[in-house]
């Protein structure tokens, strides 16, 4: 099973990118000076095959999560990660693991 990042391949934070971008008249050799200008690298092949097809996070060569996370927190796309649990039940848990009721 291959590893997911829940940052590096969400579709909505690649589309608010691209916009912001766009919405800033950004090129991605802008972008990539930006990012050098900051003491940062993003490759600008990495940014184009991220900027392009999302499902190139998967593949080598694209951009990491936390240079998806430094983009989004530069050009101010708040990125929250919530993680809630539910009610308990101790029995029900033990049922699921074990794949049989009591």
């Amino acid at each position: 099973m291959k590893n997911r990042s829940l940052i590096r391949q969400d579709e909505k934070i690649r589309l608010l990118l691209i916009t912001r971008f766009e919405d800033l008249q950004l090129t991605q050799k802008e972008v990539v000076e930006d990012a050098l200008k900051h003491n940062y690298t993003i490759p600008s092949a990495n940014l184009n095959r991220y900027l392009k097809n999302n499902e190139a996070g998967e593949g080598r060569s694209s951009l990491s999560e936390q240079q998806v996370m430094w983009l989004c927190q530069r050009y101010c796309i708040d990125v929250k990660i919530i993680v809630t649990a539910g009610s308990y039940s101790n029995s029900k848990a033990k049922k699921n693991l074990n794949g049989k009721e009591k």
